[in-house]
């Protein structure tokens, strides 16, 4: 993945407002990503994350990256 594709927390909320948007309300959106409506209210309120099945409704993947740190006084 290029880092253009990369985008904030704040812009996949975005993606999903849009999508509603476009499906014309939240349950129509919901129906069309497998989901329920409630669900959908879940994820834009914060109080749940988007599923694999609502970011692809809207456009979108979950990519998670690993790095790994030096720590400071180690015990080895």
């Amino acid at each position: 993945m290029s880092a253009s594709n990369e985008i904030r927390s704040a812009d996949v909320f975005g993606a999903i407002n849009r999508a509603i948007m476009s499906a014309g309300s939240q349950k129509d959106f919901a129906a069309k990503a497998g989901v329920s409506s409630a669900f959908v209210s879940r994820v834009m309120h914060g109080l749940s994350a988007p599923s694999p099945k609502l970011l692809k409704a809207a456009g979108l993947r979950r990519v998670v990256s690993v790095h790994f740190e030096f720590v400071e006084n180690a015990d080895v």
